[in-house]
């Protein structure tokens, strides 16, 4: 074949072209591949024209595109965080979309029956099991998200605890003394309380209730402490319940004074015992608080330590999940993970706030925006974007007699991304936010497997009552013995 044809030799480095940016696109070693591909061209192709000929007409153009690609295509893989542990990638119908440190969290917002679980919630649980992540599943969706996590976790090194107040898999005690190593932890640990019991959605409550709340606060943290340090075997929400319910305001406060830590912690509410009307208050609002938790059920899960609460420890790395169930989330409380899902903004206003709910959601850097339902929550999406520059055209025509025609040209200022367009978007189809970059992609809805824990405990009923009986005579017994 001679090379002194322009057309063949154009040919000839149009395929080799195309063949070359094809590599570069599907593989990092493309230089090295290229090369080689080169050099069995220039080296073996069969035509009469001499070696310095061959280099001449395709060997030096080829290499100088080869280089070119390479500059401007050629991609390391190395992660901006520098441990591939942290990048997350999802497969969609147009290759993978990557998340280069899942440590900058993530949030996921989309209308029910937009993929949010199928596509992008089980792209982070397969990740996170592959790499040995640790961690808290908070499951508002009654074990939807359970079954999709079990079967992932259940054979691999790090145990997955399931807790549930309506299916009973393992109990918990959240208060037991292994996790309380000194004041600051038991009074930590009576504010999320007390906090989260009384539901208070904003942290800027004045006057009056912030007082009985603060005492009640305190009050509960000196019962901890007391059951901590001289009745370790009853250091549980139940116990501490029962007993508080079995004392009167003066045996009470001589429970607590006989601590002097414990004293100190419930001072506020020892302070007031002179007045009825203070003492009635602080007692009250912790009464208020603590029905919400004092169920046989409830009394049931909370009555051992099956859980170990410390995930991050090394000896004993834990996945937890928290089972909600919608009907009861006033007594469930919820957990905030750092990959937060939820179907729209007025979710997450109406359960912490709009400030917390703002605190929360501009903490978390990666955002995938479904399919919306909400006005409000699509205007909220369309102002992650950048705003562009968008053309505008007018045009004024006379009328009767006068046929001037005016056009006038200009721009206006637009999010690049409009609200409607939220509106219209696919199940498994969302609009990604990541690392300053906007991207619309399409997940492939995963084909999952759903498993429950076989070692679900059933507790009738007179198992309930039993329990329940059994912690109120104990707690009788520290007075009685």
């Amino acid at each position: 074949m001679p090379l002194d044809n322009l057309l063949t030799v154009l040919l000839i480095i149009g395929l080799t072209s195309t063949v070359f940016y094809g590599m570069f696109r599907i593989t990092k070693y493309a230089f090295a591949i290229n090369a080689m591909l080169l050099a069995l061209l220039v080296f073996y192709i069969p035509t009469e024209s001499a070696l310095v000929l061959r280099l001449l007409y395709l060997g030096c153009p080829l290499m100088l595109l080869n280089i070119g690609l390479y500059v401007f295509m050629h991609k390391t893989e190395n992660p901006k965080n520098g441990n591939t542990k942290y990048q997350v990638n999802f497969a969609t119908t147009k290759g993978n979309f990557k998340l280069e440190n899942i440590k900058r969290g993530a949030s996921v917002i989309g209308s029910a029956g937009s993929g949010k679980t199928e596509s992008v919630v089980y792209g982070f649980l397969k990740h996170f099991q592959k790499e040995g992540f640790c961690g808290i599943i908070h499951d508002y969706k009654d074990f939807e998200l359970t079954e999709m996590a079990y079967p992932l976790f259940k054979d691999g090194d790090i145990p997955f605890k399931v807790i549930s107040f309506d299916k009973i898999i393992h109990r918990v005690n959240p208060i037991a003394p292994l996790y309380l190593e000194n004041e600051e932890s038991v009074n930590e640990v009576s504010r999320v309380l007390i906090e989260n019991l009384l539901e208070q959605r904003e942290s800027g409550t004045t006057g009056t209730s912030k007082f009985f709340n603060d005492a009640a606060e305190g009050l509960i943290g000196g019962l901890i402490w007391k059951l901590k340090t001289t009745y370790p075997q009853f250091c549980t929400l139940p116990h501490l319940i029962a007993i508080y319910q079995y004392l009167d305001t003066n045996s009470l406060i001589q429970f607590l004074e006989t601590n002097t830590t414990s004293r100190a912690m419930a001072d506020a509410f020892i302070s007031g015992k002179d007045s009825e009307r203070q003492t009635a208050g602080v007692k009250s609002t912790l009464a208020n608080a603590l029905k919400r938790i004092s169920t046989q059920r409830i009394f049931m899960a909370l009555s051992e330590d099956e859980v170990p609460l410390n995930i991050n420890h090394k000896d004993n790395p834990t996945v937890i999940s928290i089972v909600n169930n919608p009907k009861f989330e006033t007594s469930y409380s919820p957990v905030i993970a750092t990959i937060y899902v939820m179907q729209d903004k007025i979710q997450n206003d109406m359960m912490y706030g709009d400030k917390a709910s703002k605190a929360i959601l501009s903490n978390l850097s990666y955002q995938f925006f479904g399919k919306v339902n909400d006005p409000d929550t699509a205007k909220y999406y369309e102002r992650f974007f950048e705003i562009i520059k968008d053309p505008t055209k007018s045009v004024s025509r006379g009328y009767n007699l006068d046929f001037d025609t005016r056009v006038t040209t200009g721009e206006k200022e637009i999010p690049k991304i409009r609200a409607d367009v939220f509106f219209r978007l696919k199940q498994g189809e969302f609009i990604t936010y990541a690392d300053g970059k906007d991207k619309k992609v399409q997940f492939k809805l995963q084909n999952i497997k759903r498993e429950l824990p076989n070692k679900i405990r059933q507790f009738s009923r007179a198992d309930l009552e039993a329990n329940f009986e059994r912690i109120y005579e104990e707690a009788k017994s520290i007075f009685t013995a």
